[in-house]
């Protein structure tokens, strides 16, 4: 077995690794030479840097994705890992955004996914190359920018270089992972004004930033009954349940936020869908005949809380990649439209056509926009 000095080079790691983790790199608005925005951007720089640094022959391809490379050879060893991240989202115990040790586990935005395996493709190397062993292979580890989002570091990647002979990526679990989900995103659309009147009404939802996290939080801003009632439904709503309801009056509505526990979306089963338990609570309200509401009536039908899509006759599971999971991650409702959007994970048994034309199906006849799909 080759041994390598781990240890001396140990607090060096994780120092560059808190410099990648205090870099907020989440996808924004696309500037000039930055597709996806200034944060992904400017960690890549700093991951480049690093690695011209270290002496290998670095390469930023326009901001979408860059690499470092070392060896030689005819064949090329891929390595990909991703720089960009999802939001913090709440309930962190230490500053998302920068870098906590405590005994012998990391904590901050990233490192896991996949900044820290980032860092350690890097290091390792780096160590192979000071050990003096000779590759016979090209290996180039690649620095993505977008796969929280849409993959756009990838379709560049493919545009403009030669794929690599052979691939992997340190972002899952061990030992190895060797097959993937199919995977479907949506978003849900539909003109609406806030109804007022004498039933209670939506006059705006606030909850989620991606699809694929699982909310920790989610509230909306009631109008048309008294706070009391509205409390004591939420009361009894919770009673026994893993999510919590807070009442509280807002600039004369009634202010309903639901808490849960946040988690991938790809592993719903980890946490508990605030968003979901907001709508399940909003369904047993004597809602008004607004746009908005009936949105809400319909998400209610056919997610419920459960994330199988079995309301939805799309559940089903195979031996390779486990069961579908269906996650409702945002919805927003500023008074001109409500919107939300959801992504579904698929088994590799299942065809992604024949649901995208489900849920497509069951969304539209609930006079619902279906945009935006990504598979």
């Amino acid at each position: 077995m080759i041994e390598f000095p781990i240890e001396t080079i140990k607090g060096q790691m994780c120092a560059d690794l808190g410099g990648l983790v205090a870099i907020e790199s989440l996808k924004g608005a696309p500037e000039p030479g930055k597709p996806f925005g200034a944060g992904p951007y400017a960690a890549l720089c700093y991951m480049l840097e690093k690695a011209e640094g270290m002496g290998f022959e670095a390469k930023n391809l326009e901001g979408y994705i860059g690499y470092a490379q070392a060896g030689e050879g005819e064949q090329t060893l891929g390595i990909l890992a991703h720089l960009d991240v999802v939001p913090a989202g709440d309930g962190w115990e230490s500053e998302p955004f920068s870098l906590c040790i405590k005994g012998d586990k990391l904590y901050g935005r990233g490192t896991a996914d996949d900044k820290g395996p980032a860092i350690a493709a890097l290091y390792a190397l780096k160590l192979v190359q000071e050990a003096g062993y000779r590759l016979k292979r090209k290996v180039r580890i690649y620095f993505g920018c977008d796969e929280e989002s849409g993959w756009g570091d990838i379709a560049y990647l493919k545009q403009h270089e030669p794929d690599p002979d052979l691939v992997i990526s340190p972002d899952g679990g061990f030992p190895i992972v060797n097959r993937e989900k199919g995977l479907l995103e949506l978003r849900l659309s539909r003109p609406a004004a806030i109804q007022e009147g004498k039933s209670v009404y939506i006059k705006s939802i606030d909850a989620g930033d991606r699809p694929n996290v699982v909310p920790a939080m989610a509230s909306c801003v009631l109008g048309g009954a008294p706070i009391r009632i509205i409390a004591q439904m939420a009361e009894v709503f919770a009673e026994g349940a893993d999510a919590r309801l807070e009442v509280s009056g807002q600039d004369g509505g009634i202010r309903v936020t639901a808490y849960g526990k946040a988690a991938h979306g790809a592993r719903p089963h980890l946490g508990i869908n605030a968003l979901s338990f907001l709508v399940a609570f909003l369904n047993v309200l004597p809602l008004a005949d607004g746009a908005a509401e009936q949105f809400v009536y319909s998400l209610a039908k056919h997610l419920g809380t459960e994330y199988d899509g079995a309301r939805l006759g799309i559940a089903g599971e195979d031996e390779l990649t486990g069961p579908l999971t269906l996650n409702l991650g945002v919805l927003k409702f500023d008074g001109k439209e409500i919107w939300g959007s959801l992504v579904c994970g698929y088994p590799i048994c299942m065809q992604g056509e024949e649901i995208e034309q489900k849920l497509r199906a069951a969304f539209e006849a609930e006079q619902m926009r279906v945009g935006q799909i990504q598979a």
